[in-house]
C-alpha cells in the first residue's frame, strides 16, 4: 500500500501545483513584495497549466500507484511461496482492498 499511498499524495498535490505554478516566477522576481524586478518576471500574467487536464493526470497516477503496489507485493512474495497459483491467491485480499482504496481516491479526485 506504500506506493497507492505515495502516489495518492502527489495526485492530491497536483493540482495547487498546476494551477499554481506561475506565481512562483512573481515570488522569485520579487520576494518581499516590494516592487522589485530582479529577474525581470515580476509583471508576468497568470497562466494557469491546463487546469482541465488535472483529474485525468490525477486518475493515471492513482492507477500506478496501484499497479506499482500490487506488483511490488507479488514479487516480495516470490522468494517466500514458490507456486505462482499460490502466490496470486496470497495477494487477492490485499489487491483488492488497494483496489477499493484507489477507487474511493478515484471518486474524491474525479467528482
Amino acid at each position: 500500500l506504500i506506493p497507492v499511498g505515495i502516489f495518492a499524495w502527489i495526485a492530491f498535490s497536483l493540482p495547487s501545483i498546476m494551477v499554481n505554478y506561475s506565481y512562483v516566477l512573481n515570488v522569485l522576481s520579487d520576494p518581499l513584495g516590494y516592487g522589485w524586478d530582479i529577474f525581470g518576471t515580476a509583471h508576468v500574467s497568470f497562466n494557469p497549466f491546463h487546469p482541465e487536464i488535472v483529474p485525468l493526470i490525477q486518475g493515471l497516477l492513482l492507477l500506478t500507484g496501484l499497479y506499482f503496489g500490487i506488483n511490488r507485493v507479488y514479487l516480495s512474495l516470490t522468494g517466500l511461496i514458490a507456486e505462482p497459483s499460490k502466490r496470486k491467491k496470497t495477494i487477492l485480499l490485499p489487491a483488492l482492498f488497494a483496489l477499493a482504496v484507489v477507487n474511493i481516491f478515484l471518486k474524491l479526485y474525479l467528482g
